[in-house]
């Protein structure tokens, strides 16, 4: 399983199939905060956008936008050929990214429209964030299934999509 950090005394928690938002204001022993769902597809990643009010999932080779409080599917996200191993959003909410097996890197804007792919890994990306500023992207990918792929850093240039340095 996973567990994940969010707003207002959240987590989110998967298990196998599933995601469940629970409140972790006590120690030991939380309660169910408002809603969980149980996918039909596994669930690779997940974070809280920074207001707390979505949160965004790699489901198989999309991206799943969801209400924070309701779990109320906002939209899906597709592009990835291959399962989505992370996803990220900058600091102020406007752009999410998700790296895939597929090697490649996405942004999002909230409401589900593609601003671009970065390609240039030959290989998994299996990690994403954003610089402090939002200009940057750093991407990581790793030869996981062994095919002969190069474990790197790639740094991205948001506004030009281009590849800054590895």
């Amino acid at each position: 399983g996973w567990l994940c950090k969010g707003a207002m005394g959240t987590r989110m928690e998967g298990r196998g199939w599933g995601l469940l938002v629970k409140a972790c204001c006590k120690p030991q022993g939380y309660t169910p905060l408002l809603s969980s769902i149980d996918f039909a597809r596994i669930i690779q990643c997940v974070t809280f956008s920074p207001d707390g009010n979505n949160i965004a999932c790699g489901v198989g080779s999309s991206v799943e936008l969801r209400s924070e409080h309701t779990m109320e599917l906002k939209g899906v996200m597709k592009g990835h050929s291959q399962n989505v191993y992370s996803v990220a959003w900058n600091h102020a909410g406007s752009l999410l990214a998700s790296g895939s097996i597929d090697g490649t890197v996405r942004l999002w804007t909230p409401d589900g429209k593609e601003m671009g792919t970065l390609k240039g890994h030959d290989c998994h990306v299996l990690s994403v964030a954003y610089s402090p500023d939002g200009k940057f992207v750093a991407s990581a990918s790793g030869d996981i299934y062994g095919q002969g792929g190069t474990d790197c850093v790639k740094i991205w240039d948001v506004e030009t999509m281009e590849e800054k340095g590895t």
